[in-house]
């Protein structure tokens, strides 16, 4: 019988079928009921709100997570820029312990977006620095928009 219970208990985790599907009723139902939640299930939930443009909720989840990883930051940095509101993601992004590529080539993108072309060509040269460490340790990482970036200038 625990064994049941276990089983039923893991079915209960929000995952991407249910976000990609448009389903985020059923996905933050079952977030709510599940007895526990990770952050992968938080990041999901986190996306799926951001993904339908209610920010307010991703924040509010985000905000109530018990542990976030810079993927959690990532997610919530990600929301904003693709919902158009590039203040709040460079809040996030002051507000973030940890920053990866992936976190500079989305305010990047953000900028490249907003038409603030002087600022992102500062940020560019911070990327490409951190990207060519990246490739002294054998990662060779592909960021399309610093190619948009420099055609732009």
């Amino acid at each position: 019988m625990d064994y049941a219970r276990q089983f039923f208990d893991k079915m209960l985790q929000p995952n991407v079928g249910n976000i990609l599907s448009n389903d985020l009723v059923s996905a933050r139902y079952l977030y709510d009921i599940a007895p526990e939640n990770d952050v992968i299930s938080s990041n999901v939930m986190v996306a799926g709100y951001a993904k339908v443009g209610d920010m307010c909720a991703a924040r509010e989840l985000f905000d109530s997570m018990g542990e976030r990883d810079v993927i959690s930051w990532n997610t919530l940095l990600v929301g904003y820029v693709e919902n158009g509101d590039l203040g709040s993601a460079l809040k996030v992004f002051g507000e973030m312990n940890e920053r990866n590529v992936f976190s500079w080539s989305t305010i990047l993108g953000g900028y490249a977006h907003d038409k603030r072309n002087s600022r992102s060509i500062e940020i560019f040269e911070v990327l490409s620095g951190l990207t060519e460490s990246l490739k002294s340790i054998g990662y060779d990482p592909k960021i399309d928009i610093l190619h948009d970036i420099r055609e732009d200038s």
